[in-house]
C-alpha cells in the first residue's frame, strides 16, 4: 500500500489512545486482583488451622497443669505411705508427719482401714470421731488394682464441701493393710485454669469423668453441681483431642477438648467464632472495597495520564514535520519528561529527589511494619530529652496504656510503664531504671528481670535488654530496650520448685533417698 513500508499492513481497527491505555491498566490490575482473592483465600485457611491448633494447645497446656498438680498429689502420697510410724500403727505420729507433709500442697491426708472407716483426718484435730469415707468407690478400686486412683468430684462429710480424692494402697508383705487419700478442692484446679490467662472472651472449664464441671472460667457453668452435669462437654467428650465448631451455651465457637490418660478427666477450652473470624471478615470487606476502588481509580487515572502521552504525539509529528526547513524546532509544550536543558534538568532533580523521599519513606514504613508485627516489646528513647518516641504494638498491649501515654522521659519511664522489681513490692530507683542507665551513661544491659503492673491488675514479668545508640562521634543519641513477656516461663519454674520442696519434705519424712544411674554406662 502507498505510504507504508514493505510488509506493512494498515489496520481497519483504529483505537483511541485514552481507551486502549485504560484497557491495558486494567488488564494489568485484574490479575493482580485476582491473585489477592487467591492469597487471601489460603490466607483464611492457614488462619483457621492456626486458631484451632492455639485453642488445641491452650487445652493441652492447661490438661498437662493439672496433671502436674495429680502428680505431685501421687508423690506425696506414696511418700508417706512408706512412713515407719505408720507401718507401727502409731496413728497419732503419722497425724503429724501428714499435717507437716501437707504444709505446701493445699491439700488434707486421710487414712483408712479395708472397712473404709477413716482412721486419720489432717482436715480436723487427730481423735475427731470420723466416719467411713464418702468416696468408697475410689478406694476400692485402689484396693483391687493396687494402683492410685483419682476420683471424680464428690461431696466430703467431713469438709461438707466438694473435694476429689488421690488413692492408694499401704501395702505390707504383699498385702494391702491401709488406703492413703490425698484429698484437695476443686479451687486448686481453678486456679490453674486462671493461671492460663486465657485472650479475653476465650473461657476453659475441666470436668470429670461424669460431665461434672471440677472448675471453669465461665461465669455461667454449672460448677460443681452433681445433679445436673454439662451436657456441652459430655458432647465435647465425642470429638476429644480435636478441634470442633460448636455451639457452646448458646454460643458460637472454636472448641478443643483434651482428655487426661491420669485423671480421667477433659480439658475443654473455647473461644467465641466470631471474635476470631471478625478479623477476617473485615480483610474481605477491605479487599472487596479496595478492588472496586482499584478498578474505578485505575480507569479514571490511565485515562487522564493517557491524555499527555496522545498530545504528545500529536506535537512529536508536528515537529517532525518542520525538520530541514527551520533551524528552531518549536518546543514541545508537555508535562512528560521531553524537553532539551530545561526539561532533562528538572527531570534529573525531581529524580533524585523523588529517589530521597522514596529511601526515607521505606526506612519509615520498615520501622513501623517491625514495630507493629515484632512479637516483642520495644521502647526507643532518642532526642535531646530522652524522652520515648515509639513502642512496639506488643509492648502498648503488654503494658495496657495508649501509646500516647507511654511517650514520657526516661526518667518517667517506671512510674508511666509501671515497673517494679521482682518482688512486687518495691519500684526501682531512677538510676537503677535500665532506659535510664543505657540512654545517660552509655551502659549494655541484657537479662535483667521486673514486674509490669497494668492498670487492670494485671502483673506480668518481663526480661529487659537495653543497648545504647550513639552517633558516628560516639556520642549517645537514644536507647532501644527490647523485653520480652516470661510469666509464664517463671509460672512453670514455681510450680516446679513447690512440687520439688514437697518431694523433698516427703523424702525427708519417709527417710528416703534418691539415686540417679545411667542405665548405658552403669554411673551413678
Amino acid at each position: 500500500m502507498e505510504g507504508f513500508p514493505d510488509g506493512a499492513v494498515e489496520s481497519r481497527v483504529r483505537i483511541p489512545l485514552p481507551v486502549f491505555l485504560t484497557t491495558m491498566s486494567l488488564a494489568v490490575l485484574v490479575p493482580l486482583i485476582v491473585f489477592s482473592l487467591f492469597s487471601l483465600n489460603q490466607f483464611e485457611n492457614t488462619l483457621r488451622s492456626s486458631d484451632e491448633a492455639r485453642i488445641m494447645g491452650r487445652a493441652r497446656g492447661i490438661s498437662a497443669n493439672v496433671d502436674r498438680e495429680v502428680a505431685g498429689l501421687i508423690s506425696t502420697a506414696g511418700a508417706l505411705s512408706t512412713s515407719k510410724v505408720l507401718e507401727a500403727g502409731n496413728y497419732a505420729a503419722f497425724y503429724d508427719q501428714a499435717k507437716e507433709a501437707m504444709t505446701y500442697a493445699h491439700a488434707n491426708v486421710l487414712l483408712l482401714d479395708l472397712s473404709l472407716q477413716q482412721l486419720v483426718n489432717t482436715r480436723v484435730s487427730f481423735g475427731t470421731p470420723l466416719p467411713k469415707t464418702s468416696d468408697p468407690e475410689t478406694a476400692q478400686k485402689a484396693i483391687g488394682t493396687g494402683q492410685p486412683h483419682i476420683s471424680d468430684i464428690f461431696f466430703g462429710k467431713v469438709a461438707q464441701k466438694l473435694a476429689f480424692n488421690v488413692t492408694i494402697p499401704v501395702i505390707y508383705e504383699s498385702k494391702p493393710r491401709y488406703i492413703l487419700i490425698v484429698t484437695s478442692e476443686p479451687g486448686r484446679i481453678k486456679e490453674l485454669l486462671q493461671q492460663q490467662q486465657l485472650p479475653e472472651g476465650w473461657f476453659s472449664a475441666v470436668s470429670d469423668r461424669n460431665g461434672v464441671v471440677v472448675a471453669t472460667t465461665h461465669s455461667e457453668l454449672p460448677e460443681g453441681n452433681l445433679d445436673r452435669p454439662w451436657q456441652h462437654l459430655e458432647q465435647a467428650n465425642e470429638v476429644a483431642d480435636r478441634s470442633s465448631r460448636t455451639n457452646v451455651l448458646g454460643q458460637a465457637s472454636v472448641l478443643a477438648n483434651q482428655h487426661s490418660a491420669r485423671t480421667g478427666w477433659t480439658t475443654t477450652v473455647w473461644a467465641p467464632q466470631a471474635d476470631l473470624e471478625a478479623p477476617l471478615a473485615q480483610t474481605w470487606r477491605d479487599l472487596y472495597s479496595a478492588s472496586l476502588m482499584a478498578i474505578v481509580l485505575s480507569a479514571l487515572l490511565a485515562y487522564l495520564f493517557s491524555l499527555p502521552l496522545a498530545n504528545l504525539i500529536r506535537q512529536t509529528l508536528n515537529v517532525a514535520k518542520e525538520i530541514g526547513k527551520s533551524p528552531s524546532l518549536p518546543p514541545i509544550a508537555t508535562p512528560l519528561r521531553e524537553g532539551k536543558t530545561i526539561g532533562s534538568t528538572l527531570a534529573a532533580v525531581n529524580f533524585q529527589l523523588l529517589e530521597r523521599q522514596r529511601e526515607a519513606e521505606e526506612g519509615r514504613a520498615l520501622l513501623d511494619t517491625l514495630l507493629e508485627h515484632v512479637p516483642d516489646g520495644i521502647t526507643i528513647v532518642g532526642g535531646p530529652d530522652m524522652r520515648v518516641i515509639a513502642n512496639s504494638k506488643k509492648a502498648v498491649e503488654w503494658i495496657g496504656k495508649p501509646g500516647e501515654q507511654l511517650k514520657v522521659l526516661a526518667d518517667d519511664h517506671a512510674e508511666a510503664y509501671g515497673i517494679w522489681f521482682r518482688d512486687g513490692l518495691t519500684r526501682p530507683q531512677l538510676q537503677q531504671l535500665p532506659l535510664y542507665r543505657a540512654s545517660r551513661y552509655g551502659e549494655k544491659i541484657e537479662g535483667e528481670y521486673f514486674t509490669v503492673k497494668r492498670p487492670d491488675g494485671n502483673q506480668l514479668t518481663i526480661d529487659v535488654s537495653v543497648n545504647p545508640v550513639r552517633d558516628a562521634k560516639g556520642h549517645i543519641i537514644g536507647a532501644v530496650s527490647c523485653w520480652r513477656d516470661v510469666t509464664q516461663r517463671f509460672l512453670a519454674e514455681k510450680i516446679i520448685a513447690d512440687n520439688e520442696k514437697r518431694l523433698k519434705l516427703a523424702l525427708g519424712v519417709a527417710g528416703m533417698a534418691i539415686v540417679d544411674m545411667d542405665l548405658r554406662t552403669g554411673v551413678v
